[in-house]
C-alpha cells in the first residue's frame, strides 16, 4: 500500500460533489440583525463619540467590573490598538452592525481587534473593518456569546487580511449567531479547539473558508449561509493541537457558489482546499453528521470525506488521521456540470481522475485510505478489521433538485501515482458497501449563564486615604491593596523621583541572564518582599521542570523602563509594578511625568530616543501597554505570574555573587537547593545561558534567548499553547519534533507565515517563518506581539546563525 508522505500528493484532495435545493428547505437566513436596546442602568456605560473614544473604550474596560455592559455609540470609530477584556462578565454592545463601525484600519498595535480571556463574554451590535489580524477573538473563555456583529476586510481576497473573523479558541461554551463575515483569508468564523458550540444563522461570505470547526466537540452548526467562499464548511482535525475533534453536527445550511480562488498565504493548511467546495471533512473528527443540507454549484465537490494524510504531509506518530463514523444523509446537492479546474494541485487531481475514468464527478467523495489501513488484507499493508475502529463511515440518500439519486465515489486515495503524484483510482462507485446509519447525536445545549461575582471595593476616600499615609522611610505597604494614582504613594525608593535610587524596606536589585528585548529599552528591577515575608522555592527534589518559586503576598516587583541616547543621557519612560495581591497579581503601568509617574491603566506612547547594537542613534514611538496587555504574556488574571524573576534567569552573578545566594542570605528566599557545602545553588537548579554570552554554545544562547523572548506564551502552559509551538527551553533542549517548530507547519498563522511552509527549517532561516516574524514590525506579523516596535537586529541574527549553522538536526524538511 502506499500512503501519501509525498509532497506530490497534495494533488490528491478528498472532496466531493453535490447538488441544489429541492423539495426539502432547510430553515436558514434572512439572519436577525435587529440590534437589543439597552436601557441605561447602574452597571451600564454608554461611550459619547469623539477623537478620543478609543482611549476611553479602554479606559472602560480597563475599570469594568464583572456585570458591565460597554456601549459604542453610532457611527464609524478609528482605533489603533487592540481592545482587551480580562473580566468575567463583560458585554461590548454597539446601535447595530451597519450603525457602530469600530475601524482598525490604520491599527499600529495588536495581533486582532478585540481579545477577551474574561469568562461569560458577550459581543453584540456592531462592526469591525480592517482589523491587522483577527476580528474578534476569545481564548480560554467559559461562555463566549456573540450575537449580530460583523467583521469585513475591504480588500477582498486579499492575502494579508486577517485569518479569522469570530474566532473562540479553547473555550467551552460557545454561541455565535446572526453575525456577518467577509474577506478572512483563512475562515470566517472558526471555532478550534473548543467544547459545547452553537454556530447558527450566520452568513460567511468572500472567505477562504466560510466556516470552520477544528479540533473541537460537540458542535452543532445549522442554519447559516455559507457562499462565494472557497469551501463553505470545514471540518478539520489537525495534529500537535490540544485536542481532538468529535460529535459535530452539520444541518439545514446554505452552502452554494462556494468557487472563490483560494487566497489563503501559503503555509495555512485551509490552503489546500480548491476552490468549488462545499463541504469537507478532513482528518481524525469522529461522528459527524451532515444532513438536510442544501449544497449547491461547486465544481470540485460538494461534500468530501477524507484522511490527513491527503494533505501529503507527514502524520505525525499518536495522531488519528481518520475520520470515522460519519454520516452524510438527506441532503439536496447540485453540482456544476462538467469538468472545471481551478489551476489548484487537489481540484486537479480529483477532476483529472474522473475525466481519465470518463465519468462525470460523483456528488459526494470519500478518499477511502481508511478502507485499506484498517480493513485491507495484511498483505497489502492492511489490518484485516471488519469495521474502522470508531464506526464505519456512512452515506445515506442523498437528492439532486429533480429529487434523482445522487452519486458517491470511492477515490481510493492510497494508490497514487509516485512519478506524477496523481491518484490512479480505481473509482468505487457502489454505494451498498456504505450503506449504513447512526443514530443523530444529542443536540447541543449550552450551559447556564452564572451570575458575576461581587466583588469588594475600597471606596474613593479609603483608597485616598491608603496612598496619602506617611510611612516615612517604609514601603506604604497598607496602599499595596489599592491602585495608586502616582508611583510616589507606595513610598518604593528613597528618591521617589529616581525609581534607579535606592528601594525602600532593602528592596534588592536583581537582573536577568536573557531579558525580553523591549526596544533597545534599560531595564531597572527591584524586588520588594514584605517584612518577615520570603520566597519559597521549593519543589520536589531533582525535578527541574520546577522552574516557578512562588512569592509570597505582598510582594512588589518594579521594573523601570527608560532609555539613553547618543548623549549618554536618560529618558525615564515607565515603571511597571506587579503586585501581589494573594488571589492574583495586579499588574499596574505608570508613566513618568516630570518629578512622578501617573498610573496609567490605558497604557501611552513615547518619542524617544536610543542607541541600537550597531551604535546607530535612533528614535522610535515607544508603547506603554495597557494593563490588560499584560495578560497577553503574565497570563490571565488569577493564574498570571512573573515571568523573569525565576530561577533559571536569577542563577547568574550580578556585581560577582550568585543572585539566589544573595536572595537566600538576604533572607528574602527558603528552601534553596544548595550544593553539598552549602557554597552554591544544587547543580540542578536550572541556570539558562545568557543569549549574548560568546563562552555558551550557540545553541545554548539560541534556545535561551527564545525562551526569554517567545516562551512566556509559546509554551504547554502559555497563551500560544493551542499553537503546537512549544519554544520553553528545557522543553526543547536535545528534543527534535515539531512541537519545537522545527518543519512544523503553521496551525493558525494566518498571512503572518509570509508565505512560507515551516516554523523553522534546519539550514535555512531564509525560509524559516520564525525569522520572518521576527524581522516584521507589521502589528499582525511581527513576535513577540507586544513590546517591540523595532527590530532585535543581533537577536535576529543569532538565530539565523542557529537555524543556518548551529541546530543539531539535519538541513532540510521533507
Amino acid at each position: 500500500m502506499k500512503l501519501l508522505n509525498n509532497k506530490k500528493a497534495m494533488l490528491l484532495p478528498l472532496v466531493a460533489a453535490l447538488a441544489l435545493a429541492g423539495c426539502k428547505q432547510p430553515e436558514y437566513g434572512p439572519i436577525n440583525t435587529k440590534p437589543e436596546r439597552i436601557r441605561p442602568g447602574p452597571n451600564v456605560i454608554f461611550l459619547k463619540a469623539g477623537d478620543d473614544l478609543e482611549y476611553r473604550a479602554q479606559e472602560a474596560v480597563l475599570s469594568a467590573k464583572p456585570g458591565t455592559t460597554i456601549v459604542f455609540p453610532r457611527g464609524t470609530h478609528k482605533f489603533t490598538d487592540e481592545l482587551i477584556v480580562n473580566t468575567s462578565h463583560i458585554t461590548l454592545a454597539g446601535r447595530g452592525m451597519n450603525k457602530t463601525i469600530l475601524d482598525f484600519t490604520d491599527q499600529q498595535t495588536g495581533a486582532q481587534g478585540i481579545l477577551s480571556f474574561g469568562d461569560q463574554f458577550t459581543v453584540q451590535d456592531f462592526a469591525i473593518v480592517n482589523p491587522a489580524g483577527d476580528g474578534i477573538r476569545t481564548e480560554g473563555v467559559d461562555g463566549s456569546y456573540f450575537h449580530r456583529v460583523k467583521v469585513e476586510w475591504t480588500n477582498e481576497s486579499d492575502p494579508t487580511n486577517g485569518a479569522y473573523g469570530l474566532y473562540p479558541v479553547q473555550d467551552n461554551n460557545v454561541l455565535i449567531e446572526d453575525s456577518v463575515v467577509i474577506g478572512a483569508s483563512d475562515a470566517g468564523i472558526y471555532v478550534g479547539q473548543s467544547k459545547n458550540i452553537i454556530v447558527r444563522n450566520n452568513i460567511a461570505e468572500m472567505n477562504v473558508a466560510g466556516i470552520e470547526i477544528e479540533n473541537s466537540q460537540d458542535a452543532d452548526v445549522y442554519g447559516n449561509i455559507a457562499r462565494r467562499n472557497t469551501g463553505g464548511v470545514l471540518v478539520f482535525d489537525l495534529p500537535g493541537l490540544s485536542q481532538e475533534g468529535d460529535r459535530v453536527r452539520v444541518f439545514k445550511n446554505l452552502i452554494e457558489d462556494n468557487t472563490l480562488p483560494n487566497f489563503a498565504p501559503a503555509g495555512n493548511i485551509v490552503g489546500i482546499v480548491p476552490a468549488g467546495t462545499g463541504f469537507l471533512l478532513m482528518g481524525g473528527t469522529d461522528q459527524v453528521q451532515v444532513y438536510e443540507n442544501v449544497v449547491r454549484g461547486h465544481y470540485t465537490m460538494s461534500a468530501g470525506i477524507a484522511s490527513y494524510a491527503v494533505t501529503g504531509f507527514p502524520v505525525p506518530d499518536g495522531f488519528d488521521a481518520f475520520p470515522e463514523a460519519a454520516y452524510i444523509f438527506d441532503n439536496v446537492f447540485e453540482q456544476d456540470a462538467g469538468y472545471q479546474y481551478d489551476g489548484s494541485l487537489l481540484n486537479y487531481g480529483i477532476i483529472n481522475l474522473f475525466e481519465r475514468n470518463g465519468m462525470k464527478p460523483s456528488e459526494v467523495i470519500y478518499d477511502g485510505i481508511a478502507e485499506v489501513i484498517f480493513k485491507g488484507p495484511p498483505e497489502m499493508g492492511g489490518m484485516g478489521l471488519d469495521s474502522l475502529p470508531e464506526g464505519d463511515i456512512c452515506i445515506g440518500e442523498n437528492i439532486d433538485s429533480n429529487e434523482n439519486l445522487t452519486a458517491f465515489a470511492n477515490l481510493n486515495m492510497w494508490n497514487i501515482d509516485q512519478a506524477t503524484g496523481l491518484p490512479l483510482g480505481p473509482i468505487d462507485t457502489d454505494a451498498s458497501k456504505f450503506d449504513c446509519s447512526y443514530d443523530l447525536l444529542p443536540e447541543v445545549v449550552l450551559a447556564e449563564k452564572t451570575e458575576p461575582p461581587v466583588t469588594d471595593e475600597y471606596t474613593p476616600e479609603e483608597v485616598a486615604a491608603l496612598c496619602a499615609t506617611d510611612t516615612g522611610s517604609e514601603v506604604n505597604w497598607q496602599a499595596l491593596v489599592v491602585d495608586c494614582p502616582q508611583l510616589s504613594d507606595y513610598n518604593l525608593f528613597t528618591d521617589n523621583s529616581n525609581p534607579l535610587s535606592t528601594g525602600n524596606n532593602n528592596g534588592v536589585v536583581y537582573d536577568l541572564s536573557t531579558p525580553l528585548f523591549s526596544d533597545y529599552s534599560k531595564k531597572h528591577r527591584v524586588v520588594f518582599v514584605p517584612p518577615g515575608a520570603k520566597i519559597d522555592f521549593d519543589r520536589v527534589a531533582g525535578d527541574t521542570s520546577d522552574k516557578d518559586m512562588a512569592y509570597p503576598e505582598g510582594t512588589v516587583i518594579a521594573k523601570t523602563f527608560y532609555f539613553v541616547d547618543e548623549l549618554s543621557e536618560q529618558q525615564l519612560v515607565e515603571t511597571r509594578l506587579l503586585i501581589n495581591r494573594g488571589d492574583a497579581w495586579q499588574r499596574l503601568p505608570y508613566v513618568w511625568d516630570g518629578a512622578d509617574a501617573q498610573l496609567a491603566y490605558g497604557g501611552a506612547s513615547r518619542e524617544v530616543r536610543f542607541v541600537d547594537d550597531q551604535g546607530t542613534a535612533r528614535t522610535t514611538t515607544y508603547q506603554v501597554p495597557n494593563s490588560n496587555q499584560c495578560s497577553s504574556c503574565h497570563g490571565t488574571k488569577g493564574t498570571d505570574k512573573p515571568l523573569g524573576p525565576q530561577p533559571h534567569y536569577l542563577n547568574s552573578d550580578l556585581n560577582g555573587v550568585n543572585q539566589l545566594m544573595d536572595w537566600e542570605n538576604r533572607g528574602i528566599l527558603a528552601n534553596l537547593p544548595k550544593n553539598a557545602d552549602n557554597s552554591a545553588p544544587a547543580t540542578d537548579v536550572p541556570a539558562y545561558e545568557a543569549w549574548d554570552d560568546d563562552t555558551a554554545t550557540l545553541e545554548q544562547r539560541a534556545l535561551s534567548y527564545l525562551d526569554g523572548n517567545c516562551a512566556h506564551c509559546h509554551s504547554p502552559e502559555g497563551r500560544a499553547s493551542g499553537t503546537g509551538l512549544h519554544l520553553n527551553k528545557d522543553r526543547i533542549t536535545g528534543v527534535v519534533d515539531k512541537k519545537t517548530g522545527v518543519c512544523k507547519m503553521p496551525i493558525a498563522a494566518g498571512h503572518s507565515s509570509g508565505n512560507l511552509n515551516h516554523d523553522i527549517v534546519p539550514g535555512d532561516a531564509e525560509q524559516s517563518i520564525m525569522t520572518y516574524r521576527m524581522h516584521s514590525n507589521d502589528p499582525s506579523v511581527k513576535m513577540p506581539e507586544l513590546g517591540r516596535s523595532v527590530v532585535h537586529q543581533k537577536g535576529v541574527e543569532l538565530i539565523e546563525q542557529w537555524i543556518n549553522t548551529g541546530m543539531s538536526v539535519a538541513n532540510g524538511c521533507d
